[in-house]
């Protein structure tokens, strides 16, 4: 069909052109000549995005009826403010993308796209929701179950059983809250020489760096049956004078099974003494005096006593030597000479008689 073209009107409406063509004249209207404004797309709407992952908007979906080459342009227009992290997108870009981070938590983003076609431009909008601070659960410590143990053994305080329903780390402190002292390093310890049946309480607190819980477990400590009791030998009595170093021996001691024994010594009476190393300096007395020792030997879980007794007596005084004198004449050597000599004539005289 051959066709010529008429005079073209155009409004801010409508542009016409009439054609005369073999067999009328034909008007096409607006639609075929007209420039017409892109349509931006945005995307849809993105809820519940987590923390410190990587959220993209994108205008890829606008679209132009003439496919004009188009432009675009981001504008955030709530919340806290993001940042592009797409080396290849941005904000006067197709597509850009951002991190949310903490300050974005709950938070309704909003953005609006402004596409452009050279002539016309179009504009939408998406909004993207950071989802909101999660909820942190305490943790569930638990103690481990109550043990029963013997003194000397190395005991294990066993939080394995705590957990955390976030699946947090956990951190676990114990405490000592009854019972003899005891030393934890490690969560174990060693339990204590006792000489009866003793409780020792344990609390133990697990931290999920925001909130905590406690739990408690019982230690029964029983005693070392298998070990007998030290004999004790504080030594023989001694007799010793005032200022004399006075040793007391407590060598005879003995263990039945062996035990390394301490030995220790308490004066019981007589005059204070200061006992250094078992040794002693006998005090000054004025008469024969007695001091009473108690030795005790320790085998670490059992004890036994002995006593012995150390008499002291006074120093013994010097009789100072006097100076020698020359003897005196005794008036009683003529009066022994006189006596022999009537004895003898007594003698003589008997003898004549019996002739």
């Amino acid at each position: 069909m051959n066709c010529a073209i008429g005079t073209v009107t155009a409004s801010e409406e409508s542009v016409s052109a009439p054609y005369l063509c073999e067999g009328g004249l034909r008007e096409y209207g607006s639609e075929q000549l007209k420039n017409q404004a892109p349509v931006a797309n945005a995307g849809e709407d993105q809820n519940d995005q987590p923390l410190r992952e990587i959220i993209q908007l994108s205008g890829a979906l606008s679209t132009d009826p003439e496919n004009d080459t188009l432009t675009y342009s981001w504008q955030q227009l709530t919340g806290a403010s993001v940042t592009n992290v797409d080396p290849i997108g941005g904000f006067d870009k197709v597509s850009f993308s951002f991190y949310a981070y903490e300050d974005h938590l709950g938070q309704e983003l909003s953005f609006e796209l402004t596409v452009n076609d050279g002539e016309h431009s179009n504009t939408d909008t998406v909004s993207v929701t950071i989802q909101t601070a999660p909820t942190n659960e305490a943790p569930s410590a638990y103690a481990g179950e109550d043990q029963t143990v013997t003194s000397g053994n190395t005991v294990t305080l066993d939080a394995s059983g705590s957990s955390d329903p976030d699946g947090d780390e956990l951190t676990f402190t114990w405490v000592q809250i009854a019972g003899p002292t005891v030393s934890i390093n490690d969560d174990t310890f060693n339990a204590p020489q006792v000489s009866s049946e003793t409780t020792l309480t344990f609390e133990l607190t697990v931290n999920d760096g925001e909130l905590t819980d406690t739990d408690t477990v019982t230690i029964i400590v029983q005693t070392n049956v298998s070990n007998s009791a030290p004999n004790a030998n504080a030594g023989n009595d001694q007799t010793v004078s005032s200022g004399d170093t006075v040793t007391l021996n407590a060598s005879g001691s003995s263990d039945p099974d062996d035990d390394e024994l301490t030995f220790t010594w308490t004066q019981v009476s007589g005059p204070d003494v200061s006992i250094n190393n078992g040794t002693f300096t006998a005090p000054q007395v004025s008469a024969a005096t007695t001091l009473v020792f108690q030795l005790t030997a320790d085998d670490g879980k059992l004890t036994d006593t002995d006593t012995v007794s150390v008499i002291v007596n006074s120093a013994e005084t010097t009789t100072p030597p006097t100076t020698p004198t020359a003897p005196k004449e005794s008036s009683g050597g003529g009066s022994v000479g006189l006596f022999g000599l009537v004895f003898g004539l007594l003698i003589g005289l008997r003898r004549i008689f019996r002739c």
